[in-house]
């Protein structure tokens, strides 16, 4: 049998340990012992068949620990031992293996940290030692691996950081680390791989920022790096990994909004973006092509209509977003129509509300010039700062805080309704006599100065200005009133929980009154008389021309 180079007694039902006698197959180039039931311990006469390049016995019950006889198979090409229950440490002599390619040796026992004998495998494409408890780091001569396609440590209760020299491992297309207690600043190193296509180091300890260059990573199909502690933004150069079919972020202490450019991954189908610390503000049309999707956490100012996947569009209170970048130039919204989209302008480079129900909902804004709201019903959920509101026979709902230091606010027949508090510390307001503002919360406008235009409001009426459902938590502004009839008494009535005018005709009015009623029956009663004496005038003229026409019919023709 000395002369047998093929032996393949895979996908059986082979029970029992694996014969010493085997070692004298010395001429065996192939062994395939896979998927079957073989216990016991790998024989250390396996080291007799010096002329192996393919051993593999997966999918058995082998145990007991790796024999050091296994560096005496120098011609060894591919060597696959995983699931099975083999323990302690990898061997010292694996060193000699310099022709290995492949080795496969996960979902085992083995124990003890990554020999930095492995880096002498110089040969190999494809390291696959995930699902034991190797422990220990990563040795720091990986990077000598220079012809190392796939890497797979996913639960080895690795610690420490990813070494330096990884950054030479420029033909790696596959990374899995997930699951292990790897720490550092790790992405700007594997932002030097550029055919990395899998790329999951999630359920660790790494920190950082995601980094432009790391956006040059074309050829990634999967990114998954939930479960760590990235700060920092997700930039739109997200948008370039357009091959991207599953993107994982979870779990991170990222911050700011979701970029629009996620809208360009049209291979999409996983989006997992929960508790990842990003904010949903920001809409992107994704609902067409992404079919499993985690946002839970993620907070949302825009219409479901964009949405990427079946959620409720409700703002979770517990996701911030930093202030938008001010507006440059000033905003009018445009009239409410169904089909109608939020102009870009609100907010730099989004589009951020639709006409729902007759309304524009409107994500929070924070301008620093005029926002004009005319001839509309609309909703701003959230918090809005400005410095100057227009607001023009129309009613605005702002679903938050509304904060307007040094500000200018003209109410002309308007409705301002604030579910939160209203905040002018300084500046003007100006206000109809028809027109009302609703705060939920209290109101603070001790500082400031409310101008309101009287004009002719009907006798014995009360005019409420402001009204907050808070007692006692509220400071009114000062009052200046302006085109106030002259025969109208107003009386100013500053209450707990609300700022009323109260409207009635002066006493000092009377006498004018009457002189003025007078004067006025005197001038119809002299206008009856002269059109009675020209009606008069007029019949008698008409009574003489007819006398003469008579006179003249009676006269005879010669």
């Amino acid at each position: 049998m000395t002369s047998l180079i093929y032996l393949d007694l895979s996908n059986n039902i082979l029970t029992g340990s694996i014969s010493p006698l085997i070692g004298q197959l010395s001429g065996l180039n192939y062994l395939n012992l896979n998927r079957n039931y073989i216990s016991g311990t790998l024989p250390t006469v396996l080291g007799n068949l010096t002329h192996l390049t393919y051993l593999d016995y997966w999918s058995n019950q082998i145990g007991g620990t790796i024999p050091t006889e296994i560096g005496q198979l120098t011609r060894l090409e591919q060597w696959v031992g995983s699931w099975n229950s083999q323990s302690g440490a990898i061997p010292h002599t694996i060193s000699t293996l310099t022709s290995l390619d492949l080795l496969i040796l996960n979902v085992n026992s083995l124990s003890e940290q990554i020999p930095t004998e492995i880096c002498a495998l110089t040969s190999l494409t494809a390291l696959y030692l995930h699902q034991n408890d190797l422990g220990g780091s990563i040795p720091s001569c990986i990077g000598n691996l220079t012809n190392l396609q796939i890497l797979q440590f996913l639960e080895t209760s690795l610690v420490g950081s990813v070494p330096s020299s990884f950054g030479y491992l420029t033909g790696l297309t596959t990374i899995i680390f997930s699951s292990n207690s790897l720490e550092g600043d790790v992405l700007p190193l594997l932002s030097n791989l550029p055919l990395l296509s899998h790329l999951e180091i999630n359920s660790n300890s790494f920190i950082g920022s995601i980094p432009t260059s790391f956006y040059n990573l074309t050829n990634l199909l999967t990114l998954r790096l939930s479960n760590n502690a990235f700060t920092g933004t997700l930039g739109s150069g997200i948008g370039s990994l357009i091959h991207l079919t599953y993107l994982d972020l979870s779990f991170n202490t990222l911050s700011g909004t979701v970029p629009d450019t996620l809208g360009a991954l049209k291979k999409l189908h996983t989006l997992i973006l929960s508790s990842s610390g990003l904010c949903g503000s920001v809409c992107y049309p994704l609902n067409y092509f992404v079919s499993t999707c985690d946002l839970t956490g993620l907070s949302f100012g825009c219409s479901c209509k964009n949405m990427p996947c079946s959620v409720q569009c409700q703002s979770i209170s517990s996701c911030v977003a930093p202030s938008p970048e001010p507006a440059t130039t000033d905003i009018i919204l445009p009239p409410v129509s169904p089909t109608s989209d939020m102009p870009s302008s609100l907010c730099v480079g989004s589009s951020l509300g639709k006409c729902i129900n007759n309304s524009w909902v409107i994500n929070s804004l924070q301008l620093e010039n005029i926002i004009n709201v005319t001839g509309g019903s609309y909703i701003i959920k959230g918090d809005v700062h400005i410095s100057t509101l227009v607001l023009k026979a129309s009613t605005l709902s702002i679903q938050g805080d509304f904060h307007a230091p040094n500000s200018s606010l003209i109410i002309q027949e308007g409705h301002l309704v604030i579910t939160g508090n209203l905040v002018v510390t300084t500046g003007n307001m100006v206000s109809s006599i028809n027109s009302t503002v609703e705060v939920n919360g209290c109101v603070d406008m001790g500082g400031t100065t409310l101008k309101v235009i009287i004009g002719h409001p009907p006798p014995n009426t009360l005019q409420t200005l402001i009204t907050s459902n808070r007692t006692n938590c509220s400071t009114w502004p000062n009052l200046e009133l302006t085109n106030t009839p002259s025969c109208t008494t107003t009386s100013v009535q500053k209450r707990s929980s609300s700022l009323s005018l109260l409207f009635s005709f002066s006493s000092s009015c009377n006498e004018d009154y009457w002189f003025f009623l007078q004067i006025v029956i005197g001038v119809l009663a002299g206008s009856v008389v002269l059109i009675a004496v020209a009606v008069f005038v007029l019949y008698q003229r008409k009574r003489n021309l007819l006398k003469e026409i008579t006179k003249l019919r009676m006269k005879p023709t010669r």
